[in-house]
């Protein structure tokens, strides 16, 4: 007995090459709108500033040398020494042409060194060194009646000097990219643990000393008195 014969099978519809060209170029416009799309995201990552870490021994000393101007904060004391130097405390050339961690040159340790004799190359004393000055050119930028924000301004002036801030009148065209830099990285600070502008009790600014000050220092090195003799009225209000 013979076996049936298998029966013909169905001959597949064709897809109309339109039709397939059409879907092609559907998805290619799709897999560059996604590519595009991701760019831009991963741009606007990059573009974000992320400073370096902070050691708790600089960020203590941060918080206590935020403390000695109105114009300062933890965060834009931290931006400002990322902008200067990285917080590289080897730096041997900084963006304002100083060196060390704070950016301060020769003259200006030998100005604001925040106790006799202290080391150079000292964390803590460049830190506190360098709110001094800016405690001092905030003092400066008010009594000449420079319009804008007092730290801002005090962030030009420690860049390209006092002189210039003046006659411009302002943040001079020179100081922009790094006020603008030391921005940035103070509102990265600012998100970060640690940094928040939480105020002492009272007298505690004057009475806590940082780590690195030599025992019997007195306090007067550290807290706001030293800028307030110079500048007794007080700044604006922290913005």
């Amino acid at each position: 007995m013979t076996p049936d014969a298998p029966g013909a099978r169905p001959r597949p519809r064709r897809i109309p090459r339109g039709v397939v060209a059409a879907g092609a170029a559907g998805l290619a416009a799709l897999s560059l709108a996604v590519a595009a799309l991701s760019g831009s995201v991963a741009t606007a990552r990059d573009d974000e500033p992320a400073g370096r870490a902070v050691s708790a021994e600089h960020l203590a000393a941060i918080r206590a040398a935020a403390r000695s101007c109105p114009a300062l904060t933890p965060a834009r004391l931290a931006g400002q020494l990322m902008a200067e130097s990285g917080l590289d405390a080897r730096a041997e050339r900084t963006a304002s042409g100083g060196r060390g961690l704070a950016g301060l040159d020769d003259e200006r340790w030998r100005t604001w060194a925040p106790w006799p004799d202290a080391p150079r190359t000292d964390g803590a004393a460049n830190i506190l060194a360098l709110a001094h000055q800016m405690c001092d050119l905030a003092g400066q930028v008010r009594a000449a009646a420079v319009p804008g924000d007092p730290w801002r301004l005090s962030l030009a002036a420690f860049h390209t000097g006092f002189e210039e801030v003046r006659a411009a009148e302002g943040v001079p065209s020179a100081a922009v990219p790094y006020v603008d830099e030391a921005g940035r990285y103070a509102a990265y600070y600012g998100r970060q643990d640690g940094f928040a502008e939480t105020g002492p009790p009272s007298g505690e600014g004057e009475r806590r000393q940082p780590k690195a000050a030599p025992p019997g220092t007195s306090a007067w090195w550290y807290g706001p008195a030293r800028c307030a003799r110079r500048y007794p009225r007080p700044l604006s209000p922290r913005s």
